[in-house]
This record gives C-alpha cells, sequence and structure tokens, in this order.
C-alpha cells in the first residue's frame, strides 16, 4: 500500500470543521463572524448572510466550479453561489457526496428511524439526478435484492464516476450502487467496519481509517474478494508529521476517488492512497 500527501491548504482556525476540498476546485468553507456567517471559495468571500436568517449553516460540499451544496441547521440543503441560492429538498440530510452526474443522500438514525415509508429519510441513501430529481433509495435496492439488511444510516462512502460505494452500519459489508444502471452489488469484507471514519479507492480496491479509541488502523480492502490487509499506519502518521500536520490530532473524512481528507486545525490535504 502506497500513499501521497498532496494539496496542502491553509483553512481558517474558525472553520470547525465546515470546509470541503476538492482536487479541481480547491478550498470551499464556511467562517462565523460575530452575526454573520459567510461563504468562502479559495480565499475569496462568496457570500454573506446573518445568523437571524439563518441560525446555522454547518455543512459544505462542492457541486461544481462555481457551486456549492450547503446544508442548515435543519438539515435542508441548497445550491449555492456568489449570485444563486436554490433550494434542494433533500429532507432531514447528514452528509452529501457529488459524483459526475449524481447527487448522494445521507441521512442519520435519528432520521431515518423516524421517518415513515415512503419519505424520503426512509431511503437511509437517496440517489438525485445533477438537476435534484430524485431517482432511486437505497431500501427500495435492497428489497429488490431480496437483501434483508436493515441500515439505519451509512458510516463512510466514497464515490467514484457514477458509483457510490459504502460502509452501512449495521453490517460488515461494503455496497457498491451504480447510480446509471440502479442496481446494488454487496461484497462481505473481513476487517470491523463499525468504527470506519474515512473511506477511499476506485471500483476495484477500497482504503479505510478505521478509528479505536485514540487510535486508528489504515485498511486495504480487495473489492472483488473481500480480503482486507492491515497498512503501516505509523509511517502515514510519521509522513504527516513531517507535513506539519499536528501529532495526534488529525481528523479524516472521506472524499473524490482514491483519496481521504486529513485536516488538523490550521490545514488540510488529501491522502491520495494507491
Amino acid at each position: 500500500m502506497n500513499w501521497k500527501i498532496e494539496q496542502i491548504t491553509a483553512i481558517p482556525s474558525v472553520h470547525n470543521g465546515r470546509f470541503d476540498l476538492h482536487p479541481q476546485h480547491g478550498l470551499a468553507c464556511l467562517v462565523n463572524g460575530v452575526k454573520t456567517q459567510a461563504l468562502y471559495l479559495n480565499g475569496h468571500p462568496c457570500r454573506t448572510w446573518s445568523t437571524e436568517e439563518f441560525p446555522d449553516v454547518w455543512g459544505v460540499r462542492w457541486f461544481s466550479q462555481a457551486q456549492v451544496c450547503l446544508w442548515l441547521v435543519n438539515r435542508n440543503a441548497v445550491l449555492a453561489s456568489g449570485t444563486t441560492w436554490t433550494p434542494f429538498s433533500a429532507g432531514r440530510l447528514w452528509d452529501i457526496l457529488c459524483a459526475n452526474d449524481y447527487i448522494f443522500v445521507t441521512y442519520d438514525d435519528e432520521s431515518v428511524t423516524r421517518a415513515r415509508p415512503g419519505e424520503i429519510e426512509h431511503n437511509v441513501l437517496a440517489v438525485f439526478s445533477g438537476d435534484r430529481i430524485f431517482r432511486v433509495g437505497l431500501v427500495d435496492l435492497l428489497l429488490a435484492n431480496r437483501d434483508n439488511s436493515s441500515p439505519i444510516e451509512i458510516n463512510a462512502a466514497y464515490t467514484f464516476n457514477n458509483t457510490i460505494m459504502f460502509v452501512p452500519y449495521p453490517g460488515e459489508s461494503v455496497y457498491i450502487l451504480d447510480a446509471d444502471k440502479k442496481s446494488l452489488t454487496k461484497r462481505d469484507v473481513s476487517f470491523n467496519t463499525v468504527n470506519t471514519v474515512a473511506f477511499s479507492g476506485n471500483d476495484k480496491q477500497a482504503f479505510a481509517i478505521v478509528e479505536y479509541a485514540e487510535q486508528f488502523e489504515l485498511v486495504h480492502v480487495d473489492l472483488a474478494s473481500g480480503q482486507s490487509q492491515k497498512g503501516d499506519f505509523r509511517a502515514l502518521a510519521k509522513e504527516l508529521d513531517e507535513a506539519g500536520f499536528k501529532s495526534g490530532a488529525w481528523h479524516f473524512r472521506s472524499s473524490l476517488g482514491g483519496r481521504m481528507i486529513v485536516s488538523d486545525d490550521r490545514q488540510a490535504a488529501f491522502i491520495e492512497l494507491f
């Protein structure tokens, strides 16, 4: 297992984890003022709103070169740019992942267990087209596959082309959802997926960061067989220290394809695994 740390980017100290790093689009982040909140794209203020108007915007994800997805404290989402603010009826969402032609929306256990059949949150994971039209939900695909699994949230996921690979909770498996074909494939895996905090890869192999208390494991997964092997996390930690990250203060997040995002309170970067 090999990796490289690239695109090291300074982030505002008050970002509170609300940022996204994209290999082409750059850095999008939310910065809090006294009574305002602002969206910054690559260091430039894009738009500002009062916290009385929106009590909190707590998530941001790049949608295109000029637009980002934002989700509010009430979990509703919008597509925003410097000149547009377009509502996105995605329900009480937890996370948004964008692919080439689709938007994948996940929901946490609270939203899922409270939802009634037919409500968008009941899907656990919902697939929308690029123009925000609902296409299919995970629950329907599980039923079509006669899969008796009953996930209540998604632990970690990444997109590759128009496919999303994800680790559900509960379960010891990886699912591959092809949005073009509306198909779902399950791979049982040989590592403890419960504590997965970040996931990346392609359609053949995946990499996971698993957190146990204050310790991390790096895992490589062969998606064809489901077999996994541990990588040398200590070697990765040493390289992160040498790149200027605070030792032991790392936060890992899933990103596009074979990349993970690592950050502390000063900077963020990609870990590209191969």
